[in-house]
């Protein structure tokens, strides 16, 4: 009898353990890939050098980035100058990697996407 309250008990918690880790941040949905550093949502669609159509909302994108990029390390910066155009710049402070900053954006019919911002490559020689 002991050894099967063992056994629920070792089941319960493996199952609560499990949840957590799909729950939380560090489980990658399906689909996600990168591109110079960047994960970027599965669904997302190349459309031109290092820019991207996202297949969420702008919002949901947001969201998305807000997981992978937390505002207090990587900077958000409003962008404005374009009439009917929400846009965000988040800046890469690491200096260490292929990316300089990404400006994500969504179109007046709804679009999203993300522009890559690739790090400046440096002079070998």
């Amino acid at each position: 009898m002991r050894l099967m309250r063992l056994d629920s008990l070792r089941r319960v918690s493996y199952t609560a353990a499990l949840a957590a880790l799909l729950l939380s941040g560090t489980a990658r949905a399906a689909g996600e890939f990168r591109v110079l550093g960047v994960v970027l949502p599965g669904g997302s669609v190349k459309v031109d050098t290092d820019r991207y159509r996202m297949p969420q909302t702008y919002e949901e994108a947001l969201k998305f980035y807000k997981q992978f990029l937390p505002p207090a390390k990587y900077g958000r910066k409003a962008i404005r100058n374009q009439a009917g155009v929400r846009a965000v710049h988040i800046d890469n402070p690491a200096g260490k990697s292929e990316w300089d900053g990404l400006n994500l954006y969504e179109l007046p019919g709804g679009e999203v996407r993300l522009f890559i911002i690739a790090a400046a490559k440096k002079d070998e020689g």
